[in-house]
């Protein structure tokens, strides 16, 4: 969805001060996303991440020549 253009993101039982804070944020171009919704993205993150670290080669000056 962010990918796609929104400017924010809220979920469903976000609450109403919340949803005036989102709409005051996003008029004034920021982007706003709920806290709930940005530890979700956080933790896909860093699982993603961590599945990658696997594939990816250490860096040249890590590695030891002999």
């Amino acid at each position: 969805m962010l990918e796609a253009g929104a400017t924010g993101y809220l979920l469903k039982d976000t609450a109403p001060e919340d949803f005036i804070s989102a709409v005051h944020a996003t008029r004034r171009g920021r982007p706003y996303l709920s806290h709930q919704f940005a530890v979700l993205v956080a933790m896909l993150g860093s699982r993603k991440s961590e599945s990658m670290l696997g594939t990816v080669p250490p860096p040249a000056s890590s590695r030891r020549w002999r």
